[in-house]
């Protein structure tokens, strides 16, 4: 889709934005003009996941404490960390990529990084459904424990939204952030537990990679009610929903004090 069009359809309605809308738009112009479109959307996350169980099950044997499917144990895990990666760096990079809008007065700038967070989700949506087919395909047919996993997509989109408005201010100035973040999330492949389990480790240690990373309370989270259709660790929930909290009231303080200020930077 042309700048022109998306310009045309956000201004189309006034004053009132219809956020879905936007974010329809942002998800059809990623993949504008390519051949295949929208399928490269899943093309990387399928091979990331053959390539990963390749290496781990096929080539080093690797195996779960309780006999779970590696393919299933390890998807479980992996597709939240996928829509954190996706989502991380879109809502970073929202005020910089739509710099032209950030610049007209009349646009609510508020807004991008939100948009940027739910043109991720599609994607997200429809790998949750494929994660639930592929439960199914092995003999875990849905149990009550698996509504936790509604609790798990909330927790990591208010999350997502709290990192991405703090991020997306400060890529405004500090342009390196963008980088700073594709290298972040690639440690995190190896400090989260999505190719090993966290079991294996002692206690201190695992809590301490916990804290580190607390993307590892999502991830463990939908493997724990995919799988087992378990409850949240009450001590790591506390942890994580103060941390988001911090960020949350960080972003609010730093967005609105910088907001004036974007479109003299960009």
């Amino acid at each position: 889709m042309s700048v022109k069009k998306f310009h045309s359809s956000i201004f189309n309605r006034g004053k009132i934005l219809n956020i879905f809308e936007l974010a329809k738009n942002d998800f059809r112009s990623k993949y504008a003009g390519s051949v295949l479109g929208v399928l490269w959307a899943f093309i990387y996350p399928c091979l990331t996941v053959v390539l990963y169980w390749f290496v781990f099950q096929v080539a080093l044997k690797s195996k779960t404490d309780d006999n779970v499917p590696y393919v299933l144990w390890l998807v479980s895990a992996l597709v939240p960390y996928l829509f954190f990666c996706d989502g991380l760096g879109g809502c970073a990079s929202a005020l910089t990529d739509y710099s032209y809008l950030v610049k007209k007065v009349r646009f609510d700038v508020s807004v991008l990084p939100a948009v940027r967070l739910i043109s991720a989700f599609f994607i997200h949506a429809v790998f949750i459904l494929l994660l639930f087919v592929t439960a199914l395909a092995f003999g875990y047919f849905p149990k009550i424990g698996n509504v936790w996993l509604i609790y798990y997509i909330l927790s990591e989109s208010i999350f997502l939204l709290a990192l991405g408005y703090l991020l997306s201010a400060l890529t405004v100035f500090f342009k390196d952030i963008k980088n700073i973040i594709s290298v972040l999330t690639q440690i995190g492949y190896w400090l989260t537990p999505l190719f090993w389990s966290s079991d294996s480790l002692t206690p201190w240690i695992r809590n301490l990679i916990f804290i580190i990373n607390p993307v590892s309370y999502i991830s463990e989270g939908f493997r724990n009610a995919v799988l087992y259709g378990g409850t949240p660790v009450v001590w790591y929930t506390i942890y994580f929903w103060g941390l988001v909290i911090v960020l949350g009231c960080s972003a609010k303080f730093i967005f609105g004090r910088c907001r004036s200020s974007f479109s003299d930077y960009i």
